[in-house]
């Protein structure tokens, strides 16, 4: 006679079919919690990921194609570190008197002081947004032409 429970536990697992179960959390937002929305939120999503798409594909496609152009089109990004530049003027001298005013310690107590520490750091992060800035459009230019570079298409 054949035992039962030995067959039964041979059974591949794949002949039981698993019980439905929720969408958990984690999984939710992994997927930029659109698992869990409705069909109409889902759509509008899916609508306007697909414009910024064909967006980002136009712009990738007006990005200088030649060499030299390119070249061309990051030099003129990289202006901003020119000692002439303005932008970097600013940040030297606002990172150079926050400096001095740290390391001499300089009474705060001044409402001017705030305000005059608020205008330089304002100053030197307005700065430094428009080098990261130029250094994000260079660096766009640039890896185009990377043999690793693989085409954006929407």
């Amino acid at each position: 006679m054949t035992d039962i429970s030995k067959i039964t536990a041979a059974a591949p697992a794949e002949t039981k079919a698993e019980a439905p179960r929720p969408v958990s959390e984690w999984e939710n937002n992994n997927v930029s919690g659109q698992a869990c929305t409705c069909k109409r939120v889902h759509e509008k999503h899916v609508e306007e990921v697909k414009a910024l798409r064909q967006r980002q594909e136009a712009y990738e496609a007006s990005l200088p194609k030649e060499p030299l152009e390119a070249l061309r089109a990051i030099s003129a990004k990289m202006v901003v570190f020119e000692d002439q530049d303005d932008s970097s003027e600013a940040i030297r001298a606002a990172l150079t008197l926050i400096n001095e005013l740290a390391t001499h310690r300089i009474d705060l107590d001044y409402p001017d002081m705030h305000q005059a520490l608020y205008w330089l750091t304002s100053e030197a992060l307005t700065g430094f947004k428009e080098i990261e800035r130029s250094n994000r459009e260079a660096y766009k230019i640039a890896r185009q032409f990377s043999p690793s570079h693989e085409p954006f298409r929407a």
